[in-house]
């Protein structure tokens, strides 16, 4: 009967030893994939960071840009109420440029 049960026994063993190697392969795949989701879930946080970034400093640029408009149309309204210089001072400049010595 012991001889009978070796040949047996000694068949068996490969096969044993094949799923014992597809069983690890399996226990690898698992482990890779596990990583890769660690790994997509931290992108996706980095990802979703970088858009809330990019939103505020778009908020930061369309305010700014209108304080640059309300500077501007202030600058506007500056010019068309201010005295213009009087043309004894503009005249008073020119001369002294002309006078001015060349180097």
């Amino acid at each position: 009967m012991r001889r009978a049960l070796c040949p047996l026994l000694i068949s068996l063993s490969p096969s044993r030893a094949a799923q014992m190697k597809e069983k690890r392969t399996y226990e690898l795949i698992y482990e890779d994939v596990q990583q890769l989701k660690q790994q997509y879930l931290r992108v996706e946080k980095k990802l979703d960071e970088a858009a809330t970034s990019l939103k505020l400093l778009g908020d930061q640029i369309r305010d700014l840009s209108s304080q640059f408009k309300l500077f501007q149309t202030d600058q506007v309204g500056r010019r068309r109420t201010s005295s213009p210089c009087p043309s004894s001072t503009r005249s008073s400049w020119r001369s002294w440029r002309r006078s001015k010595p060349s180097f």
